[in-house]
This record gives C-alpha cells, structure tokens and sequence, in this order.
C-alpha cells in the first residue's frame, strides 16, 4: 500500500509540474515554442473550417493580372491610361469607391507616341530652336496632371507603404496622419516605421484619402494572420488602407480609441482594446492588428480583369455600387503572402477580407478576460486530472481523456463561432495529453513490475486474472503471515489405490494430470489459490493474496464445479473397466494463519490452524456419509445463497467442540418443492433421533430411505437407531457423532 501511494504522489507531483509550465507559457513567463506552432496549426483549423464561402457583393477587386500584362503591356502602365480607367470606372461603371493597393511614387515617364510625332513634325515644320522643341517635348509629360484631374472630386484612396528600414530618403509623399502625438500607451505597442514610399504629391494633394498597404506583421511561421490598422512614424499615427477605405465612405469621420486597464504584470497598464470608426467598432489588439477573417481564396469577392474594363468587356451590373480595389496577382509583381487559406494569396484579397469583416462586424478577436479564462481552465483541468487520472485504469482514463479533449474542443469551438473569441486550444489539449502520457507511462511501468513481482510471488498458486486483479489493486501483497477469515477447500479422489493399480505409469500420470488440471481449472475459475498437490488430492484456498469477502460462495462455486468437471472423466474411466472415479470435497470457513511458510530450503504460500484440519476432517468423511460435498456450518452459514441437507453433529480429532455438517445440494431458488419435502422430514427425523425417540426416528428414516433408494446416508442413521435401540447411548448423549479416530 504505502509502494502505491508513493507511486501515486510522484504522478501526481510530475502533473502539477507539466500544470504549472502550462500555465507559464499562458502567462509568457515561459515559452514553448511547440504549444505555439500547433495552436497556430489549430487557429488555421477553425479559420478554413468556419470561412464563409460566399461572395461579398459590396467589394469587388481589379486585378492587374498576366491577362492584363499582356493585354496592356508591362507596369506600371501610362497615367493616360490609368486616368482613363479611373474615369471609366467612376463615369461609366458608377463605382462606389476605388482604392490602389498599389502606389505611384514616381513620375511618369511614359510617351505616347502618336502624339510624340505629331509634336516632331511641328518642331521640323515651323523651325523651332533647342530650347522650343524641348518645351514642345515637355508637353508631352503631362500624365501626371492628368491622373490627377481624375481623381480630383472622387472617393479614391491612394496606398502607400512603411518601411522597418532607415532611407536617406523618403520616395513620394504621405497624408497628413490621424494625430501627431501618439497617447503613451498606445505608443509602446504600436509598429514603429522608418522610413515610407508614397505617392507624388500632385495626387497625394488631390485624392479623398490614403493609407498604409504593407503587412509587417508575418507569423514566426511565415504565414499572414494578422494586419495593423494603425502605424506609427516619427511620432505620428498613419491609418492602414481598408480603415482609410471606410473612412472615406463615412466622409472622413473621426477615429477613436477603446482604452483598457489591467495589464501588465501589476494591472495597472492601459492597452488598446478596440479602435471606433463612426458607429463601428473594430477589436484589436495592443498593437491595433487585426485577425483577418479570410474567406475563401477565388469565392469570397468578385475578380474582374483589368484589361477587360479598360476594353470594356465587363457589364456595367458587375461593378455599379462596389467598393473596388485594384491590386495584382501577378506572379512577378510580388504581392503575393502565405496566409491559413492558400500559400499565395493576393495582397488585395488581404485588405478586401478585412473591409468585409469591419463592415460585417465577424472579426475574430482576443478580449483581454480570454487570458485569465484560459488560464483558469488550464488550472481546472490539470488539477483535475493530475488528482482524478493516478487512481483511474488505463481504459477509464482514456475514456475520461477522451470527453475532457472533447468539451474543451466543444466550449473552444462555441466561443469561435458563436462569439468570435480566439481561445488557445493547443494548450489545454496538450497539456491533458501530456498529463496522460506522464500516467500512462508510470501506470505502465507500474503495473508491469507489480504483476511482475505479483506473478514472482503467486504466480504458481494464484490464477492469471486473479494476478491482473490483484496488480490493479492498491493493496501491497506479499508471503509475510497473517491471520485472515478464509475458507479452504480439501479435495481427494476416492478409490484412487485401487485404480492406480490396474494402469501402467504412464497412462497412471496422464489420468491423474487430466482429473487435477480439470479441478484446478475450475478453483482459478473461482478465484481461489492452489495451496499444494498432495498426490491425487489438492488442497486450495479463497481470500489471500487477495481479500475475497464472497470467499466461502467461491469455494462452494468450485467444489459443486468439480463435481460436474470430474463426471466426464468417470465416466470415460467406467467405460475402460477402471472402477468409479469421484472426488470428495470438504470445506470450511474460519480465521487461519496464511504466508509464506516452510524453512530456509523450501518455502510454500500456504494456511495453517485447527480451521485448516477440520477441511481436512470433513473431506475424509464424505465416504462414510455417501456425499460428494460436506461443509461446516461456518461456510453454509458465510453463503446463505445455497440449499444445503444437515448431515450430521460430529465430534472430529484435534477438536473439542462438536460442529454441524451439511451437504450442499446447489443454488438456494434452484431446489425444488420435492427437495423442501425431503429437508423438512429429515429434520424432523434428526429432532427425533437426537430426543431418543427411536422407533419415531426409524420410521421417518426409513420413509425417506424408500424415497430416495441408495441413500447411504439414511441408511446410516437406521443403522445408528438400530444399535442404539439394543445398546443405548449414554445419558449426557446430545446426538452428536464422534470421529476422533479419524
């Protein structure tokens, strides 16, 4: 017992320890970088398994594709031709707001050439000079001016990017930012940039807004989950492209900040929590990024080629109303990212899931009361299963593994879907796989040993289940003595002398094998314990090693077994003229001294005491009783759930007390009326008998004789009352049968 409970304290010592890591790398006070990378394995799980596959028919995305390289030759195309785009879309098409995911940081260079030589023949034909054939030339750039007159008047939002890298200078130019003094707390967090690529300021001056494209926040795995909405440079804040987006489309309203308390290893930090765009409200983290609720790559939103709008191939219901974004997927443009959904996926499709999301209010995000309710549930469930998992079977607690995996993935998945809160889940899933392991592994290793030194120790007397049993116990087991309440059992083949005579050795050996295998079959059947083979007898016990409180209904179990086990074996003995083979069987039922006895030669796991002989006495007098079983009234009392037929008061060697002897003849509820008959009169006939009222005796003896022809032990009793009615017994006779010289 106190080898368990040592066991079980140094499982449970090891679960708290793999808890209390657990709940470290929850806190960060401890990293696991393996916890991370499957609970970003599982986040990607949810994400596919809950993306909306449905087309979003408010945005719509204009790709500069390899159609529209080919079509209209490399980027970046003509401002000409942009701003006839720009006016096809918005005149034409009747878009609702068109942003660029790309940026026009230089000016353009681009000479059309139809015009170019009509500028040529001027210059030849009127003899212009260097310096007027250079303004004629000059003319001929105005592409930016008129890029510019296009988007001048309309909801068009320019993108630019910001760089982590220093620049001795910054390309194009960049809006004015939403504040030039950034609160604190927000600035602690924040994305810090240094340096940006902008837009000319002839369009920057002229467009209805601009924001920051860029996604500098990739996983350590590669892979695009989250994006700013907010940037800091030199001290300012910057909007990214889809809140300039929605900002646009709700006339410039102003952006808030939802500040809260309780961070920090003091919780008294302030972090931001959400950011407010007019009525809208947009959950963030400290560093304002947003989960980006990806939806189906090439179903979530409409791609139209933007060489077919340039051609006008596309009908006008396919864009009227529509924010549109222009972005590329072109291969060699380089705007492709690695995100849960695909391992290229557009850039554009990057901003377009996040407008979706803001506008739909479905983004996912992580409250700060998620980090506490996780850590709570960690504690729960470690505590629950470090003190619940030690004193389970290897089936239970798989099983009890199985519906704990099963609600935290459940509860994980009710919060995903229903509230759109980002839980860990690979935390408490691992941690409860590894609290398994760790007491699986003990339990193991446990349980091999222990049935090891069990199967050591009784390995030749116990049956195997009864080893397995006894191995899954918490009781220590061992050969050391004690005195116990047990039933034992005595068995031995009547006539055996004379059958052994008429065999050789050989076939001697295989019946005897054959008869003592069959009655040892049916003992470990009933989980008793061969205490020894005593030539043809065996002798046997229930209630060591293993405490068995139903010992004496066992012992009576396998003696009545056998008797049937044995009937076959007679009978095939009958049919080869060997003679009649039966096994008589006495039990009883008290305290003994059971261990390991012997001297320093031989030891045996064996039972002594005066219980022990009076088996041994009331084997030996199922031949004089004609019976296959006697019991003492100990055992029938210990197993009230069997008939039994009294035999007898006797007086037995070694004992000074008489005790009552009963044969039992099976189940209680299987004896019949004709049975309940019989008992009644022969009680009667024994109350009589033992009163000196013979010739009442014999008349009733004599009844049940002719009732039950060759019953030896009626036949016993007429003999008895006819000696005694010649010689009777002495006055203080009290009707009990001495068999000392036995």
């Amino acid at each position: 017992m106190f080898r368990s409970q040592t066991i079980r304290i140094v499982r449970l010592l090891i679960s708290l320890l793999l808890v209390a890591l657990f709940a470290a790398h929850l806190l960060k006070w401890a990293s696991i970088p393996l916890l991370d990378r499957v609970d970003k394995i599982l986040y990607d799980y949810r994400l596919v398994l809950h993306a909306d596959d449905q087309e979003d028919s408010r945005v719509a995305i204009l790709d500069i594709d390899e159609k529209s390289l080919a079509g209209e030759g490399h980027w970046p195309w003509s401002r000409e031709k942009m701003s006839f785009l720009l006016d096809t879309l918005f005149d034409y098409y009747g878009i609702r707001l068109l942003a660029f995911d790309v940026v026009f940081s230089e000016q353009d260079r681009g000479i059309d050439l139809d015009a170019a030589e009509k500028v040529l023949h001027q210059v030849l034909a009127d003899g212009l000079g260097p310096e007027q054939g250079k303004a004629a030339l000059h003319s001929l750039l105005t592409g930016d001016q008129v890029f510019a007159e296009s988007l001048r008047n309309r909801a068009v939002v320019l993108g630019y990017f910001f760089s982590p890298q220093e620049a001795e200078k910054n390309p194009g130019t960049i809006p004015p930012p939403l504040t030039r003094e950034v609160p604190a707390a927000l600035a602690n967090h924040l994305y810090r940039a240094r340096s940006y690529g902008g837009n000319l300021q002839g369009l920057q001056d002229v467009a209805a807004g601009a924001g920051f494209f860029n996604t500098p926040f990739m996983d350590d795995d590669g892979t695009l989950r989250r994006v700013p909405l907010l940037i800091q440079y030199q001290g300012a804040l910057y909007e990214s492209l889809p809140v300039a987006v929605l900002r646009t489309l709700m006339k410039g309203d102003e952006i808030g900040f939802d500040m809260g308390m309780g961070y920090g290893a003091t919780g008294g930090d302030e972090r931001l929590e959400s950011v407010r765009l007019g009525e809208l409200r947009v959950p963030v983290d400290a560093a304002s990024a947003v989960l980006v609720p990806f939806r189906s790559h090439g179903q979530g939103f409409r791609y139209l080629s933007a060489t077919d709008v340039l051609n006008g191939r596309v009908p006008r219901e396919a864009l009227s109303g529509k924010i549109l974004l222009i972005g590329t997927t072109a291969a060699g443009l380089s705007d492709l990212y690695p995100t849960p959904v695909s391992s290229n996926y557009p850039g554009v499709e990057v901003h377009a899931n996040i407008i979706s999301g803001i506008l739909d209010g479905k983004l996912k995000s992580r409250p700060a009361y998620v980090q506490g309710g996780e850590l709570i549930q960690v504690l729960v469930l470690g505590l629950l299963t470090a003190m619940l998992f030690p004193w389970l079977q290897a089936g239970a607690m798989t099983m009890a593994l199985a519906l704990l995996c099963a609600l935290v993935i459940g509860v994980n998945f009710a919060l995903w879907g229903r509230m759109g809160i980002d839980s860990q889940l690979a935390t408490p899933l691992l941690m409860l796989l590894s609290i398994y392991l760790v007491q699986m592994f003990f339990g193991y290793f446990h349980e091999s040993k222990r049935k090891q030194r069990l199967g050591t120790l009784f390995g030749q007397y116990v049956p195997p289940q009864l080893v397995e049993e006894m191995s899954r116990s918490d009781e220590e087991y061992s050969f050391g003595g004690e005195s116990r309440k047990m039933t034992v059992l005595f068995c031995d083949i009547r006539g055996f002398t004379a059958i052994s005579e008429r065999l050789p050795p050989a076939q001697l050996c295989a019946l005897i094998n054959e008869i003592l295998t069959a009655v040892t079959k049916e003992i470990h059947a009933a989980k008793g314990t061969i205490d020894k083979y005593i030539g043809d007898a065996v002798m046997a016990f229930w209630g060591a090693p293993m405490p068995d409180p139903d010992h004496a209904d066992h012992a009576l179990q396998a003696a009545m077994a056998i008797a049937e086990a044995l009937r076959p074996i007679g009978d095939a003995a009958m049919a080869k003229g060997l003679g009649s083979i039966r096994m008589g069987v006495g039990l009883n039922t008290g305290v003994m001294n059971v261990g390991n006895m012997g001297s320093q030669f031989r030891m045996a796991y064996t039972v002594m005491g005066d219980a022990v002989n009076l088996a041994s006495r009331l084997e030996g007098l199922t031949k004089e009783y004609g019976v296959d079983i006697i019991v003492s009234e100990q055992t029938k009392a210990d197993a009230p759930g069997f008939a039994y037929r009294e035999l007898d008061r006797v007086l037995v060697k070694g004992r000074r007390e008489p005790v009552t002897i009963y044969e039992p003849l099976g189940s209680a509820d299987q004896v019949a009326a004709k049975d309940d008959q019989e008992l009644e009169t022969l009680a009667q006939a024994l109350a009589a008998y033992r009163s000196r009222r013979w010739l009442e005796a014999e008349t009733l003896f004599q009844a049940l004789s002719a009732a039950h022809e060759g019953d030896a032990l009626y036949r016993l009793y007429m003999k008895r009352i006819s000696r005694f009615k010649e010689t009777p017994p002495p006055p203080d006779w009290a009707g009990i049968h001495s068999h000392e010289k036995l």
